[in-house]
């Protein structure tokens, strides 16, 4: 069996529902480690890569402010992180435009 999965995700949806996915299929033995922006079939997507088992904490999603510099996005996902960890950052579509965005598990 494989050990990674990757899954689509539209790339129309908001980021509360692209989050919503990610935890729905968290809650049933994935743990995601990363999602970044594709084309699937012609068509934009987002692909998120998952592992087997069972996540350990809870995953969000949170759009970082494109127009800081490097440090000024590392100190927002710091600060979003609160102790957590960020798990993956990129580009991903979010209602039909790419969005920087990092993916944090606390």
């Amino acid at each position: 069996m494989a050990r990674y999965v990757v899954k689509v995700l539209a790339s129309t949806d908001t980021l509360k529902k692209l989050e919503r996915a990610i935890q729905q299929l968290e809650e049933i033995d994935f743990t995601a480690v990363s999602v970044s922006s594709g084309t699937v079939g012609g068509k934009k997507g987002n692909l998120l890569t998952l592992l087997r088992g069972a996540p350990d904490g809870r995953v969000t999603l949170h759009a970082i402010d494109g127009g800081d510099d490097d440090e000024g996005q590392s100190d927002q996902m710091n600060e979003l992180a609160d102790g957590g960890e960020v798990v993956s950052y990129g580009a991903i579509y979010v209602g039909g435009a790419l969005k920087n965005v990092a993916l944090i598990r606390s």
